[in-house]
């Protein structure tokens, strides 16, 4: 008797287990596959905001070819420049968060930040030039626009989406609701 008790109780602690593990397995393949969306809509949206922009600024075959390496090598200084900032205010913020801490290592971080945003409009200012070299004063003009209407387009699609995505959620939230209410321990 004692081992069948035991055979049931080793065999529904490696059924929970399992589906412990499953449910973890299922929340990080869907966190895979939303990251996955969210690069290729990045994606999307780059070559999107390229497209437009190179049809706006009306370039020539020669300044094209100078410009897309250009505004690409911008975009990628853009994202080194925000990966590199967060990485250190989160360096500042376990600082601060830490029992004791020195001055000296907030002030050694305080200095590493202002280097890392010096060196971001040292290299911003060079690209700026090099976009000058390349487009006419109308295309800069041009440029300084495009960006910013651009930008505000962009902005409207994605608070479209947030919103359509707002009132999608409370089905889906009660239906969690639901699932959960099932699976709580009864009183």
């Amino acid at each position: 008797m004692k081992s069948k008790a035991y055979f049931l109780v080793t065999l529904l602690l490696g059924l929970f287990f399992f589906t412990a593990n499953a449910g973890l397995f299922a929340e990080e393949q869907l966190s895979k596959e939303r990251a996955s969306k969210r690069e290729k809509a990045g994606k999307m949206l780059e070559t999107v905001t390229l497209w437009k922009l190179v049809d706006g600024l009306k370039l020539s075959e020669e300044q094209l070819v100078k410009f897309l390496p250009k505004y690409r090598g911008g975009k990628d200084l853009k994202k080194e420049y925000r990966e590199k900032r967060k990485k250190v205010v989160e360096e500042l913020k376990d600082l601060l968060q830490a029992k004791t801490v020195s001055a000296r290592k907030i002030e050694a971080k305080l200095t590493q930040l202002e280097k890392i945003e010096d060196e971001q409009q040292q290299k911003s200012k060079g690209l700026q030039k090099e976009l000058k070299s390349i487009l006419t004063p109308e295309q800069q003009a041009r440029f300084i626009l495009l960006q910013k209407q651009i930008g505000k387009e962009m902005m409207q699609q994605l608070r479209k989406r947030m919103g359509e995505r707002k009132r999608e959620r409370p089905l889906q939230q009660s239906r969690r609701k639901r699932s959960e209410k099932d699976f709580a321990p009864k009183k």
